[in-house]
């Protein structure tokens, strides 16, 4: 049955105080939840504290903003609040990434040396040892566009194997994916980086 929030809402929109409180106590868990949703769907890690200061954010931008006044259908905005809610906290986790991590780093610094090298070292060449800057950013792209190239599914468990250090347990437990699956990926992706590297290498 369809709860009829008209009235809360005008209240709120008015700057009710009272009301104000009514619907943080009535809304906060519809957010959390909503919250969660939205980042376990892109596979986010998060926090307790992620989740509390998330919905604060939310709390304080509709407030603030005074959202509610430009809500259309105030007779139910159970959908309205799951909608703000998840685009907030991907704003969230998005800035928060902007933070932790440095500008202009390249693929071969996030995935970590001893990754890579032990890949390219892997790699049979002709040519001088991959070790002067302009070679390791030519096979900083060379992996970034292939990894580009993954079908959906392979390129986060890459992602997840390769720049956030995740053991193949870690990524099945993140992704749902057996890890069967996810050994098989990585596997699988990692072959066909080192066959297409190869071609790269030789002309060195």
């Amino acid at each position: 049955m369809m709860r009829d929030d008209s009235s809360l809402i005008e209240r709120c929109v008015k700057r009710d105080p009272l009301a104000w409180a009514r619907f943080v106590d009535k809304y906060s868990t519809l957010i959390s939840i909503s919250i969660e949703n939205r980042l376990r769907k892109y596979f986010l890690d998060y926090s307790r504290t992620d989740l509390d200061d998330i919905r604060q954010n939310v709390l304080a931008s509709i407030w603030k903003g005074n959202k509610l006044f430009y809500v259309k259908n105030r007779k139910d905005i159970s959908c309205w609040i799951a909608v703000v809610s998840g685009n907030i906290a991907l704003d969230y986790m998005r800035q928060r990434a902007a933070k932790d991590r440095p500008a202009a780093i390249s693929i071969y610094e996030e995935a970590g040396e001893n990754i890579l090298k032990e890949m390219i070292e892997a790699i049979p060449h002709k040519g001088p040892a991959p070790d002067d800057e302009a070679v390791r950013n030519e096979l900083s792209s060379v992996v970034n566009e292939e990894i580009a190239r993954l079908q959906k599914r392979e390129r986060l468990i890459v992602k997840l194997n390769l720049l956030h250090q995740k053991t193949h347990e870690e990524i099945a437990k993140i992704t749902r994916f057996p890890v069967g699956t996810v050994s098989s990926s990585i596997k699988r992706s990692k072959d066909r980086l080192r066959e297409r590297l190869k071609k790269y290498l030789q002309e060195f």
